[in-house]
């Protein structure tokens, strides 16, 4: 017989392992109900899709504007004293490999002087390998592939 704690790992393991499934599927869904939207709605329009039934869709444009670093000489040059009504500029500083390394380094002096300036986030990574031959969730149920009988589009 398991030990309660055989179980919870076997059950932990069953959960991420249907859980990928599930998550394949949904994206396998997902792509699938994407190209029936594009066959529907052209491709540069917004538009909505309903169905009584099962919900209504909405399609819509995000937009986003960038500037490339290298257009910030021109940018100023054509727009002078108004640039920064229309631009902002944010830097990030990221530590390198060579950073991570000194870090930890206890005797090195500017260790010592760098480590108050950099933030240190740790956060958990869960992966999961399923068993070999192990299938989870074989099957996800029939999903109705056309309105029911008497219901209105």
């Amino acid at each position: 017989m398991a030990t309660k704690e055989q179980q919870r790992v076997a059950l932990a393991c069953r959960l991420l392992g249907e859980s990928k499934v599930l998550e394949a599927e949904a994206r396998k869904r997902e792509a699938e109900a994407k190209a029936i939207i594009d066959e529907l709605i052209p491709p540069d329009e917004k538009g909505v899709l309903e169905s009584r039934t099962y919900g209504r869709i909405k399609k819509t444009f995000q937009e986003r504007l960038g500037i490339d670093p290298s257009s910030e000489d021109p940018l100023r040059a054509i727009l002078g004293d108004r640039f920064s009504d229309f631009v902002t500029r944010t830097v990030a500083l990221t530590p390198t490999d060579r950073m991570k390394n000194l870090l930890p380094d206890a005797d090195d002096p500017t260790a010592q002087a760098v480590r108050p300036h950099v933030e240190l986030k740790v956060s958990p990574s869960v992966r999961f390998a399923p068993a070999p031959g192990m299938v989870f969730l074989p099957t996800l149920g029939q999903v109705r592939t056309e309105e029911p009988a008497g219901a209105p589009a």
